[in-house]
């Protein structure tokens, strides 16, 4: 790959860029002492350095000017890039540690495969706030900004002595990209009371090409098609509270967040009925004998407008689409027993509790299979050094029409879709150590219980990574 090194300049702080495509690659600089070293190897990652301020929002900060800069200049955002982020970060991190500013040589080995443009722009002694001016006002760095790149990572670390070395590492990656922000998650109503209704939600996983800036509420009846937007100013809380819903009325709720760039995605819309309960929760087994089936619950945390007066129960089998209510009278009790259940089908259940508001939310379905034990629970892995991984379970919750004679051990890779089936003979030890893991590579874990007559359901899967040899 050909390498030409153009002048180096004195311009008070230090500057330095590497620009880069798949085909060939220059250099210029604006550099006091040191310009880009050509070296092949790449440079391991070190401990991070104690740094000044703020570190994610310096990044966030670079960014947001970069991608303005851009905007200017009638550009697209640069999206932020998790393993190009984690590349600028670390290679700051080393310039820092060695007071002194330069390339990070043959910086491309270290980027994810399939880029087909990449650069890299360096400087020292500038303050986050003003590094992208000064880059911007030199013309090689300026280009790197306004390059084609789709991609960016940004690096920030100081010094013992409190100087700033930044880096900002850029790649085009010919996959689709979305600028703005991800849908909020996890919408839920936790006052729920008649006369109000709020509303919380968890910010996107993924701002986009930059920060949140606003949420946006909608609310309709769900007989409704019409979606009113709730005028409640610019606002991060991730909570609203309507003040007059009407009791008893169903309504449906979104949210969506901004960035700078625009609205991102709709949440999953929440459906919920004003002053009705919550969903019940908690649901167990404590009785399952294969023809008789025992479902507990715990009661709403929020009752709504007033207590609650019914439980309505439905069951189903787990390869059907059709629920069946239970015909139970009315009941307040937190549970219900089945007495005619087939031993070794699986069932789906769910329950939702009625106050005078009517029926409130339903509760998560519990999948159990008649006869056999729960799920293990509580999955660690409380030994993984590199040579050997242990791991550990709680015994099923539950362990159907008899005791536990053996737990099924099933692992592969995260990067696989088929389980090997651990040849361990009969155990109910509630471990199991694997000796012929490979160093960096993470796996998938899942354990199931079984009885003298049927396997029982299989548990939540464990993901572990293996350590790499420091």
């Amino acid at each position: 790959m050909k390498i030409d090194r153009g002048l180096a300049v004195v311009l008070g702080a230090a500057l330095a860029l590497t620009p880069l495509s798949a085909a060939a690659a220059t250099a210029d600089g604006l550099v006091p002492s040191l310009a880009g070293s050509a070296a092949s190897s790449a440079v391991a990652p070190t401990t991070l350095l104690a740094t000044s301020g703020d570190v994610e929002a310096e990044r966030l900060l670079i960014l947001q000017q970069t991608n303005e800069l851009r905007a200017r200049n009638g550009l697209p955002p640069l999206r932020l890039n998790s393993a190009l982020h984690s590349i600028a970060q670390d290679w700051s991190t080393q310039q820092a540690r060695v007071s002194t500013m330069s390339h990070r040589p043959n910086f491309t080995s270290l980027y994810p495969s399939g880029w087909t443009y990449a650069a890299e722009n360096v400087a020292a002694g500038y303050s986050p706030g003003s590094v992208v001016t000064a880059w911007a006002a030199s013309p090689g760095h300026r280009a790197n900004m306004l390059s084609s790149a789709t991609d960016i990572g940004i690096g920030v670390a100081t010094d013992s002595r409190g100087r700033y070395y930044f880096t900002q590492n850029f790649a085009r990656y010919n996959v689709p990209f979305n600028w703005a922000p991800s849908a909020p998650r996890a919408v839920s109503a936790p006052v729920n009371d008649g006369s109000s209704l709020t509303v919380t939600w968890e910010a996107p996983s993924n701002s986009g090409a930059g920060a949140l800036v606003d949420y946006v509420v909608q609310i309709k009846r769900s007989t409704s098609t019409t979606w009113t937007t709730v005028a409640d100013g610019v606002s991060l809380t991730p909570s609203h509270t309507f003040t007059r819903p009407t009791t008893g009325v169903v309504y449906n709720i979104r949210v969506r967040a901004k960035n700078i760039y625009g609205a991102g995605a709709y949440s999953s819309v929440l459906t919920v009925r004003a002053g009705a309960p919550a969903a019940p929760t908690s649901m167990v087994v404590p009785t399952n004998e294969g023809s008789r089936l025992t479902v507990a619950w715990n009661p709403p945390t929020n009752v709504g407008a007033g207590p609650v007066t019914d439980y309505t129960i439905q069951i189903k089998r787990s390869t059907s689409t059709t629920w069946t209510t239970v015909s139970d009278g009315v009941s307040t009790n937190p549970s219900h027993t089945f007495t005619r259940t087939t031993p070794g089908v699986t069932y789906d259940v769910r329950v939702r509790a009625v106050n005078a508001a009517g029926a409130g939310a339903l509760s998560t379905v519990l999948t159990v299979k008649a006869g056999a034990p729960t799920a293990p629970t509580a999955l660690a892995a409380p030994v993984n050094d590199g040579t050997s991984l242990t791991v550990s379970w709680a015994a099923p919750a539950n362990s159907g029409s008899g005791p536990v004679t053996d737990y099924v051990i099933q692992i592969k890779r995260s990067t696989s879709s088929t389980w090997s089936t651990v040849s361990d003979g009969v155990s109910t030890n509630l471990s199991h150590t694997f000796t012929n893991t490979t160093a960096g590579v993470t796996y998938n874990v899942r354990v199931q219980a079984r009885n003298g007559s049927w396997a029982g359901l299989l548990s939540s899967v464990l993901t572990v990574r293996i350590p790499t040899e420091t």
